[in-house]
């Protein structure tokens, strides 16, 4: 059963080695390790989880450890402290670390999510129609570093609504931002879509606002990008089967998580159902399969996009940008040279644990 460690600490940063869970079959090689920004694995992880037991990994000629971390700041200062090879981040963190830290070690290698999951959202059964009527409402965030407070901003901007005409506080997640919702606390959330996924579990419905551009991004530490190339790719292959089979076969894709991180206690239909919704959340904002453009996809566009959006809310000087030390795109044509038909093929053949 695999057994995932997470560090929360940046201090642990300077260790020797981090304990990684191996997923592949063979040991014989150096795997490249894959960090997830989760406190804890979970069912939205696919694209990380399902390399091992789906043997995309073997199909591809690659073995991969997976580890999640608390946030994906800390788990880029991984792949800069050498390590970790690939991680999720958002493109505006990537960008604010980038300009704190030029020379930072890391670069955008694929995007993953082809729509940008830091929506706005309010119960449905709130008297807010839109966002012009979050005018002299308080919108909660998960931590007031979060890259949601920008998105937030930038939303009502564009609403028309002035920033002195709102405010933002810092409400956590789950329980406790469900709480500052139905204590009227906060009249709206601006979370990661997953996390509203797991309120929905908790019986709440929301009304989204998108905001437009992309959230999650994998980058790669430049070691690997120079000196680890072919693995690299195919690591990102078996990344990108697993991304199509989650999305033709998510029921499967839940199976196989129980599977690496133990089966759920209590009611299995239930744990089901949450598994799927939060999964489900995650898919939305992924490349549709039968979508023509490449997997992983990426270009100037997506980081322009993002900071026309932002604009002033994002902290960004972009006088000051040079894509080039954001992100490569030189990768996409080889990741996309792969057999989707592996992934499709195994979607329609899993068959559901008697």
């Amino acid at each position: 059963m695999l057994v995932t460690r997470r560090n929360t600490m940046l201090g642990m940063l300077a260790a020797t080695a981090l304990p990684y869970v191996r997923t592949a079959r063979a040991a014989d090689s150096k795997p490249i390790r894959l960090v997830g920004a989760a406190p804890a694995p979970t069912p939205s992880l696919a694209y990380f989880y399902l390399n091992a037991p789906t043997h995309f990994d073997e199909k591809c000629g690659v073995k991969t450890e997976f580890t999640s971390v608390a946030g994906s700041v800390l788990a880029t200062q991984l792949l800069a402290g050498g390590h970790g090879d690939i991680a999720t981040l958002s493109p505006l963190d990537m960008m604010l670390m980038k300009q704190k830290q030029p020379d930072l070690p890391v670069r955008a290698v694929y995007k993953l999510d082809f729509v940008n999951g830091n929506d706005i959202t309010v119960p449905m059964a709130s008297t807010v129609k839109t966002l012009a009527d979050l005018k002299g409402k308080t919108i909660g965030v998960q931590g007031l570093a979060s890259v949601t407070v920008a998105h937030a901003k930038a939303l009502m901007r564009a609403a028309g609504v002035p920033a002195d005409a709102y405010s933002i506080v810092a409400v956590g997640v789950g329980a406790q931002a469900a709480a500052a919702l139905k204590t009227d606390q906060v009249q709206a959330l601006c979370l990661q879509r997953s996390q509203i996924g797991g309120l929905e579990n908790l019986g709440m419905e929301f009304r989204y606002f998108t905001p437009p551009g992309s959230s999650s991004i994998f980058v790669a530490s430049e070691d690997a990008i120079k000196n680890r190339r072919d693995d690299l790719v195919r690591a990102l292959r078996s990344i990108t089967l697993s991304l199509i089979f989650a999305e033709l076969n998510p029921t499967a894709a839940v199976n196989y998580f129980w599977g690496v991180s133990g089966q759920p206690n209590g009611d299995r239909d239930k744990a089901l159902h949450d598994g799927l919704h939060i999964l489900g959340r995650n898919i939305e904002l992924w490349k549709p399969v039968a979508d023509a453009r490449p997997w992983g996809g990426i270009g100037d566009s997506d980081w322009k996009t993002i900071l026309d959006f932002l604009g002033p809310d994002s902290g960004i000087d972009a006088a000051k940008l040079d894509y080039s030390k954001f992100y490569t795109a030189e990768l996409i044509p080889e990741i996309n040279a792969l057999d989707v038909s592996i992934a499709t093929q195994a979607a329609k053949d899993w068959k559901a644990p008697v």
